[in-house]
């Protein structure tokens, strides 16, 4: 199967390096994105939607809609990604999903989602990893000054092995994350004055405000 990459960005790059790293092949560039498109089984669309359309415009007579293995950006829709193609003859096999789904399970996880909630999860996923790194920065900065010459580094570690470990306890034991947070801010818990006033601290009106 040849895979074929439209952009190069950081994005296409970890995901190019997911899929050689689990199987012998081997790369070729090439001088246009219509050179891609002929010499590709599926192809991976990774360019920022400010561009799809140009991008689409340029290879529209050789892409089948059901060529593309995503991801594609957030706020283009299928029809519109349809409407940017010439049509194709053939149909979607039923082995299409599959395929995708092997392809991209040999990098991440894979769900099945419906179309109207792509956008949704892009935005917790995409800018999901902003606010964890966020609150790594923050707790890491709680550490007292002057405690150690070497303390920055190490509570940086602590703060993000505490959120690793934390996000493997939710992900292996199927507990809901407030059943976990009531367990550890238990009455007699350390943690509970500091997580009292994290929460008073976090109560404002913008608390919860959707993006």
């Amino acid at each position: 199967m040849r895979v074929g990459f439209i952009g190069a960005g950081r994005m296409a790059q970890a995901i190019a390096k997911g899929f050689t790293s689990k199987r012998s092949s081997a790369s070729t560039c090439h001088k246009s994105n219509r050179e891609v498109v002929e010499h590709s089984d599926i192809l991976v669309l990774s360019v920022k939607p400010q561009v799809m359309d140009s991008v689409l415009a340029e290879m529209s007579d050789l892409v089948d809609p059901f060529k593309l293995g995503g991801p594609w950006p957030q706020g283009v829709t299928l029809d519109h990604l349809q409407s940017r193609l010439l049509p194709d003859s053939r149909a979607a096999k039923p082995e299409d999903g599959p395929l995708i789904e092997a392809l991209f399970k040999s990098v991440g996880t894979c769900d099945y989602l419906p179309e109207n909630l792509m956008d949704a999860a892009t935005g917790l996923s995409g800018s999901g990893p902003a606010f964890i790194l966020e609150a790594i920065d923050a707790m890491s900065k709680r550490w007292p000054h002057g405690a150690c010459a070497n303390c920055s580094p190490l509570a940086l570690r602590l703060a993000a092995q505490t959120v690793y470990g934390t996000s493997r306890l939710v992900l292996e034991s199927g507990r809901h994350p407030a059943e976990l947070r009531d367990a550890i801010t238990s009455r007699a818990a350390p943690p509970l004055p500091a997580y009292r006033s994290w929460r008073l601290a976090a109560s404002g009106p913008h608390c919860g405000r959707r993006c």
